[in-house]
């Protein structure tokens, strides 16, 4: 019995009393190790022998769920995070909470690829099943959107603290004579 896996044995007729082995195909299963073949007492591996059969014997396949890690890379920015590990088809896990800074930018989330063109999570988003090989680690790149300065400026004098009035949550700028958005430098 495969329990969601493909391959592995054909069933075999075996005379009372003589031994049988398995055959040496291992059956896979997406997300999941062969650990071998249970008859409910004992576990065989592939190409292992079973001596003097009495009776019928059904062996079904032991799997075990595999393993890997999220590793977090700042790209570009400053600190440093733990990897994080996950068991496939666990139940989904938050990813760790980005500690990350980097000046002048804000974190805007995670991706496989440090361009940003890779799959996208937010932060502390619930995932699961990553990958499905074994021991592998996937790596998230920080993203960072650029942030920038609103400068006011009045009869050419640059005021740092001009008092700004705000209508319905946004900024009312009719009291400036001039207004520009420079990038952070």
């Amino acid at each position: 019995m495969l329990d969601g896996g493909t391959g592995g044995c054909e069933d075999a007729r075996v005379e009372e009393g003589k031994d049988h082995t398995i055959c040496d195909d291992i059956p896979t299963k997406a997300g999941y190790t062969f650990q071998g073949w249970s008859d409910g007492t004992n576990t065989y591996a592939a190409g292992a022998t079973i001596s003097n059969i009495q009776s019928d014997i059904t062996l079904v396949v032991q799997w075990q769920a595999n393993t890997y890690k999220v590793s977090f890379n700042a790209n570009g920015g400053d600190g440093t995070m733990s990897d994080q590990n996950f068991i496939y088809d666990e139940a989904k896990k938050a990813l760790s909470k980005n500690t990350f800074i980097r000046d002048k930018y804000e974190f805007a989330g995670w991706n496989t690829a440090a361009n940003g063109s890779g799959t996208s999570y937010d932060d502390e988003e619930e995932v699961e099943n990553l990958t499905t090989s074994n021991g592998a680690t996937i790596t998230l790149y920080a993203q960072w959107s650029e942030l920038y300065t609103v400068t006011f400026i009045d009869r050419g004098s640059v005021y740092a603290n001009v008092p700004q009035t705000t209508v319905d949550g946004n900024v009312d700028l009719t009291t400036c004579f001039m207004f520009f958005l420079k990038k952070s430098s």
